[in-house]
């Protein structure tokens, strides 16, 4: 039998929402544990560079990929956790950067990087302006999850039923300069 990846989700989970990752990772045949940046322990003294960096008192080269939910103040910590994780060949799907660059529209770099390493996302079509539009045919079905690319923590997600309401949508924060860049998504039961 072939070994589960293991996944190490950095930063508070809690709750239903915590319960729907540990859910999802064992779906898709993968094993979750979770951390909060107060674990994270940077010993340079170690003699085996293995064991410089740990997450909850283990070696990030135990993980196959390592899950960054949001960095907040910790630009520095996720910079050192993707420099360190990468060296060891480990993957590390992040928001804001990725080894070590800024990235500037992290809903799609994550959910595309997430979709490189193998893991599972909904189906997600990018777009900017009218070509958006057009591109909700390929999904067949209806309601579809619209999100505007620079928001978050729920801000600029909206289900919609129709061409129509995603126009609508996307005029709306164009003309208010938030956003010209937005996402479809298929709706996950």
């Amino acid at each position: 039998m072939a070994k589960r990846p293991k996944v190490l989700m950095v930063e508070y989970v809690i709750g239903k929402v915590r319960d729907e990752f540990i859910a999802a990772a064992d779906k898709n045949g993968m094993d979750i544990e979770f951390s909060r940046w107060e674990q994270l322990l940077i010993d340079t003294s170690a003699t085996d560079p293995s064991e410089v960096l740990k997450m909850n008192g283990k070696k990030i080269s135990e993980y196959d990929l390592i899950y960054v939910r949001t960095i907040k103040s910790r630009y520095y910590e996720m910079a050192m956790l993707a420099t360190y994780a990468t060296h060891f060949g480990v993957r590390v799907v992040d928001k804001c950067l990725s080894d070590g660059n800024r990235i500037t529209d992290a809903k799609i770099f994550q959910i595309t990087h997430a979709a490189l390493n193998g893991v599972g996302v909904p189906r997600t079509v990018y777009g900017t302006d009218t070509a958006l539009v057009d591109k909700a045919d390929l999904f067949g079905s209806w309601p579809l999850v619209f999100k505007v690319m620079g928001l978050h923590r729920g801000q600029g997600v909206f289900l919609v039923k129709s061409k129509d309401e995603i126009r609508k949508l996307m005029d709306q924060f164009m003309a208010d300069k938030e956003s010209k860049n937005f996402i479809l998504q298929e709706v996950i039961d």
